[in-house]
């Protein structure tokens, strides 16, 4: 059945399949299903043989569709292929975590924060001299098994890599817990590494459709085997005491630019690096890292970019990141200690991007905050709440170069950190991290090379960065980040039908069965109606119970277009249960950002194995003639209120992201105010330098309202509780007044 359709268009997706952690129980539960599909293409060509005919004479599209290589699994699994038995051993040196662990200490004493992770065996394997090939129904197969003795993740670099259009490459570990899955990109060099795969063994496979004669070219040059774990399937890289998660409380102020952040792997090495935009906000994808990390071109290919490399502040779930495989070297300086790499690829809107910003004025930035990846572990934050000061970090590099943290108030950088990006309080990028002393033990310096430096410095290699980074010739000495798919954090807020502080139940999504005449095919729905249109990015869903569920159990969430009902459908996605949290706000990212216009519904089917059991939050009662958006389906659309028998009006617990796209900084007298109508509450923004010392309200007639004024890290937020219609909002501070109308609607 279609996974996903949006516009029209179906598209599927391979359900994982499920394995026990034992690794035993997993070799034989993986042979099994193998097994298993042979007997199935046995009884699938008998039945193919009997509806020959039938299906001749109806013409069927089908007939060629059963032939037609589906990539979204190896072919050795399809076809239900015998498991190599033969794997290429590759044990190392004697080198173990130990050996490793002892050596980035020395390097960390010594002031280098890059952060060594595994050991590089060297190899020279193709699909000519080792491996083993296949025929199937479907095309060739060439599968090569390595192990890697005493290895917690394995990684592979190859001399060259070159696919023809169809052909793809797999990556996988036993049981298929984690499958990796390649295509030539035209843009990419052929020199390149991929992403770690967790476990002591791994197989490389090729599939080769039948209509493809060459698949290209394939040399593995370099096989990493992971000596500290960092890649452990499993494992969660608990932070050790003074680390602070960008997720959790102190990270609440940066978690639109922690999204320029992200981890690197070059040559078994670990270190930190961020998406920095030009003044022509281009996406072109330039990434600013240490020198001392990536110096050369051959180190910028082979380099793997992970991006969302996170914990939620609980540890309990971590994002799914995203990875890019190389980049070219574009200007570098040693030193200066600054690269600027170009990745292969523009990381696309899946990935939430965001391009940070930059300042290179040498003005003393009045404190710093660092976001990085320390022991290559998930995204951490570092604040210093002092003014910053000019330094020299070593002989080795230029004088002044440098801008030093004396001390961090929160968190302390470590091995892993290098590159890492220093923020001002504006939010603009200084610096990227040289080395220094702190840690969770020690309360040493840090040293950042300065970006006011390096911004008109002769590079040793490549380009100046303001010939890159202002290629408009605008003469910018600053400018601020952006989200390159447009929308912006800042933008966005979330809108609920359920008013603060409302009483909340899931009665009636709980138990349909309890009023509905027909189960079939429940479905719920929330109608918004907004002016003019907004950018959709996503939508909460606050899960009241998931029920009883299996591992395959799950919702279909929908959007329709507008009307006096559900209108046409125009956006479905399946979810899995176990994906969701129950007594929850659950975050829905959509797999691109809808552009909506005037009203819509959001929703979500039940499927047939949780009719009764899964429910969202709605709110209480509000009566036979309260206001009521909640919708529910049994054959046919209702709202709510026009169920004779429930005497009941509601809405449900789903709030949509508004986002109505970037907008510049705000001038010194401008006042933003957002949503806008709005109902029960409004958010602010005023420019960077204005104190906030009252709020003042009135209506269009000069009358005086109360509002509730309630700042917070997260937003400047003003309740109230005001009639439909007009009114002025005055902000007083900094020896001025700023004003600005809005709307309040029903």
């Amino acid at each position: 059945m279609p996974d996903t359709t949006f516009n029209g268009m179906e598209h599927y997706r391979f359900m994982p399949l499920i394995f026990p952690k034992n690794e035993e129980k997993a070799d034989f539960y993986f042979n099994s299903i193998c097994s298993g599909f042979v007997y199935l293409n046995v009884f699938m060509k008998f039945i193919r043989h009997c509806f020959v005919v039938l299906l001749s004479i109806l013409a069927c599209s089908y007939c060629t569709v059963a032939q037609t290589y589906n990539d979204a699994i190896p072919m050795s699994i399809a076809a239900g292929i015998t498991p190599l038995k033969n794997y290429e051993t590759l044990s190392g040196s004697s080198k173990g975590k130990a050996e490793l662990l002892s050596h980035n200490a020395l390097q960390d004493a010594a002031g280098i924060k890059s952060y060594q992770f595994a050991e590089r065996v060297n190899v020279n394997l193709n699909p000519e001299n080792s491996g083993h090939w296949d025929q199937t129904t479907q095309g060739r197969v060439w599968r090569l098994g390595i192990h890697g003795v005493n290895a917690y993740s394995i990684y592979l670099t190859f001399n060259s890599l070159k696919l023809s259009k169809g052909v793809t490459l797999f990556v996988y570990n036993k049981g298929l817990r984690q499958l990796r899955k390649y295509h030539q990109k035209s843009s990419v060099n052929s020199h390149i590494s991929l992403a770690p795969v967790s476990g002591d063994t791994i197989m490389l496979e090729l599939n080769i459709p039948h209509q493809v004669t060459d698949y290209g070219n394939i040399q593995l040059s370099k096989v990493y085997l992971d000596r500290t774990g960092i890649f452990k399937a499993g494992t969660k890289n608990v932070s050790v005491s003074c680390n602070q998660n960008i997720n959790c409380e102190n990270g609440i102020n940066w978690l639109t630019d922690k999204r320029a952040v992200c981890k690197i792997i070059t040559d078994g090495n670990l270190s930190s690096g961020t998406l920095i935009g030009n003044t022509a906000k281009d996406k072109q994808p330039y990434l600013l890292t240490s020198f001392h990390t990536i110096f050369d071109e051959s180190h910028a290919e082979e380099s793997v970019f992970i991006f969302n490399y996170e914990y939620d502040c609980e540890q309990s779930s971590i994002s799914d990141d995203k990875t890019i495989s190389g980049a070219k070297l574009v200007a570098a300086a040693d030193q200066l200690d600054f690269s600027l790499l170009k990745l292969n690829e523009v990381p696309p809107a899946s990935f939430r991007p965001y391009y940070a910003g930059w300042d290179v004025r040498d003005i003393q930035p009045e404190a710093g905050v660092c976001i990085h990846h320390p022991g290559g572990r998930y995204k951490q934050i570092a604040i210093d709440y002092n003014q910053l000061h000019s330094a020299t970090f070593n002989t080795d590099y230029i004088t002044n170069s440098s801008w030093q943290v004396v001390k961090w108030d929160i968190g302390a950088t470590a091995p892993g950190s290098s590159g890492a990006p220093l923020y001002n309080p504006q939010h603009r990028l200084v610096g990227s991290l040289t080395g220094g002393y702190s840690s969770c033990n020690s309360q040493g310096s840090d040293y950042f090379n300065k970006l006011s430096v390096s911004y008109t410095s002769v590079a040793k290699i490549g380009n100046r960065l303001i010939e890159l980074l202002d290629p408009l010739q605008r003469g910018a000495s600053f400018m601020d980040g952006y989200d390159p798919y447009g929308f912006n954090a800042e933008q966005c807020d979330t809108v609920s039908h359920i008013r603060v502080n409302e009483k909340t139940a899931y009665n009636l999504t709980e138990k349909p069965s309890d009023y509905l005449s027909a189960t079939s095919s429940v479905m719920f729905a929330e109608k918004f109606t907004l002016p003019g249109y907004l950018l959709l990015p996503g939508f909460y869903l606050n899960v009241a119970q998931l029920g009883a569920f299996s591992q395959t159990s799950s919702i279909k969430i929908k959007i329709w277009e507008d009307g006096s009902l559900p209108g046409q459908e125009i956006y479905t996605k399946s979810i899995f249960l176990k994906e969701l949290k129950a007594g929850a706000v659950n975050h829905i990212l959509l797999d691109s950002v809808l552009k909506l216009t005037s009203g819509f519904y959001i929703g979500y089917q039940l499927m047939d194995d949780n009719k009764d059991g899964f429910a969202v939050y709605h709110s209480a009662n509000r009566g036979k003639t309260g206001p009521s958006t909640m919708y529910v389906y049994d054959g046919a659309w209702h709202n709510i209120n026009s169920i004779d028998k429930m005497n009941y009006s509601a809405s449900m617990s789903i709030g949509i992201v508004e986002c109505y796209g970037k907008t510049d900084e705000l001038q010194p007298d401008a006042l933003l105010l957002f949503p806008n109508p709005c109902s029960q509450y409004i958010n602010i923004k005023v420019p960077l330098a204005f104190t906030i010392e009252g709020i003042d309200c009135y209506d269009i007639s000069g009358r005086r309202h109360a509002v509730n004024y309630q700042p917070s890290e997260v937003s400047k937020r003003i309740y109230f509780n005001l009639s439909p219609g007009l009114y002025i909002l005055v902000v007083k501070g900094s020896g001025m007044q700023l004003s600005s109308k809005f709307v309040v609607a029903n």
